[in-house]
């Protein structure tokens, strides 16, 4: 017999919370039609459990497949009245394994993708909450992974009975409490492994039991057992210890081993049963850590390690994805700033880190997303190498770069030389669309001959498109210390010039004297 209310002699037993749990995988990213109906059909019964029973259910969902389902005004009218009292658990909004994630140094990629998740949950169901508080999984978990959960917001892991034994400890702990797994920062997450009466739930399952019995003789069976060795649990605590302490609170999910839908005949027929029996009653999975204690070993809580490594590993994807990240940034910046494709670029290597894509695939993508920064930068013509001549101190450069697709795109052009400089530096140019564009570059000589010119033509971002081309100057111009000695020459010159001019000068100037003097005169025969 167990003890009722109007029992006073002995300690009456908390209730014990049942939560109902319901979870939908989401289909890896390029799933063929047929995986995706079945991930459909898998939501379609979550959502008529939870509109069929009276109490609350906790579905963890994939987003796309919500949003789809709310895309029309009956859709979305559905959605709103069968989760009423229910509560939703996000799902990425991509697949991807939070162990791996952290392990490769990405946790922020699976934080933004629960975040979009959670927007994308609450347009499509606004008035049904989203909670971090569980995190339902039949996936291995690292113990970097559940540190980050846990930083989330995350206060408890659901874990099914098989994943618990091969990754954790094959010894089962008591499944109606917690036991808490050890965190790297010292701190602990509790974690709540999936009741044996799981099994019971499937719809094969049921349809055995229904076979054999009503649904209300299961319900009423599975109920008495629950109490029953509650009590005898209770029972053994209290005789083994001289120290009176409180009976332990209980709590079990009802699912199926692998967290899909639980029959929902047995289900509705076991919320009719506690309805009447205050010694059971269905809660909320959010709200199972304010009425779940946690399993004793020796009176100590019950801990456990996890993992350290868990998941598919991503560091060569990540070393990957960077480098294309990297070229697709240099290729971006030749584009004008309005142009959509360095968005949707930045887009497809974010979901390419999703653990739904293998390898292959993540490599295959990033080949055609680098070919499209290849033919940007591919277009570009740089000129053959060329002589010009600088018949001054100052000139210009004409260089002309050609475009072979149908949109403008924006260069830097860059020269560099060890006898020539240039004014303005550095030029961006935007390139003419299908044509050749001329780049008048300023250019000042320092000293007279032949010199080299290294001209590079350049991504915005700093990328050389192909090798540098040399150019040739040819500098005529005097200048400096050719211009003191020409102007010293002159100077001579002149200066003899005058010199000579002024001799001679004086000379004709003394022979005319000479000749005209009477002394020189001659002396005719008459005059004597």
């Amino acid at each position: 017999r167990l003890a009722g209310a109007d029992d006073t002699d002995v300690e009456i037993a908390p209730p014990i919370d049942l939560a109902v749990i319901a979870g939908t995988p989401a289909p890896l990213p390029r799933a063929d039609a047929a995986t995706v109906d079945l991930a459909r059909d898998r939501l379609d019964e979550s959502i008529d459990l939870a509109a069929g029973v009276d109490v609350p259910v906790t579905l963890e969902v994939p987003p796309p497949l919500m949003a789809e389902a709310a895309a029309t005004p009956a859709g979305s009218e559905r959605l709103a009245t069968s989760l009423d009292g229910d509560e939703l658990v996000a799902l990425p909004l991509l697949p991807l394994d939070v162990s791996s994630a952290v392990a490769a140094g990405r946790a922020e990629a699976y934080t933004r993708l629960v975040r979009a998740a959670e927007d994308v949950l609450t347009e499509a169901v606004p008035t049904t909450p989203s909670r971090r508080d569980v995190w339902i999984t039949t996936d291995e978990l690292s113990a970097g992974g559940a540190q980050h959960l846990r930083d989330l917001g995350t206060r408890f892991v659901v874990i099914g009975a098989d994943v618990y034994e091969e990754t954790i400890s094959d010894d089962l702990p008591p499944t109606d409490r917690f036991v808490e797994a050890e965190l790297p920062d010292g701190g602990t997450l509790p974690f709540l492994v999936v009741d044996p009466l799981s099994e019971q739930l499937t719809p094969a399952a049921a349809d055995r039991i229904l076979a054999r019995s009503t649904a209300i003789e299961w319900s009423v069976q599975t109920v008495a057992e629950m109490l029953v060795e509650q009590a005898d649990e209770d029972a053994s605590a209290a005789a083994s210890t001289t120290r009176r302490t409180a009976p332990p609170r209980r709590s079990s999910v009802l699912t199926t081993p692998d967290l899909a839908s639980p029959d929902p005949r047995l289900i509705r027929a076991m919320t009719e049963l506690v309805t009447t029996t205050p010694s059971i009653r269905f809660t909320a999975a959010s709200a199972l850590t304010g009425v779940t204690d946690v399993a004793l070993d020796d009176g100590e809580p019950m801990t456990v390690r996890l993992p350290d490594v868990a998941g598919p590993p991503l560091d060569a994807r990540i070393e990957l994805l960077d480098a294309t990240a990297l070229e697709l940034a240099s290729a971006a910046s030749m584009l004008p700033p309005d142009d959509p494709r360095p968005a949707a670029w930045a887009a497809e290597l974010d979901s390419l880190i999703s653990t739904g894509y293998s390898d292959p695939e993540v490599e295959a993508a990033t080949e055609e997303l680098l070919a499209e920064a290849d033919e940007l930068k591919q277009a570009v013509q740089l000129p053959e190498p060329f002589t010009f001549t600088l018949t001054g101190r100052s000139g210009t450069i004409e260089v002309r770069i050609g475009n072979t697709l149908d949109e403008p795109l924006d260069v830097v052009v860059a020269l560099d030389s060890t006898k020539v400089t240039f004014p303005e530096g550095d030029q961006r140019v935007t390139l003419r669309p299908l044509d050749e564009t001329s780049v008048i570059v300023p250019v000042e000589a320092e000293s007279n001959g032949m010199s080299s010119i290294k001209l590079v033509v350049a991504t915005p971002a700093g990328e050389a498109l192909g090798e540098p081309v040399t150019l040739t100057a040819r500098v005529t111009a005097l200048t400096g210390l050719g211009q003191v000695l020409t102007g010293g020459f002159v100077l001579v010159l002149l200066t003899w010039w005058f010199t000579h001019w002024r001799n001679r000068r004086r000379s004709e100037l003394a022979t005319d004297g000479r000749e005209r003097h009477p002394s020189n005169g001659r002396v005719e025969s008459d005059a004597l």
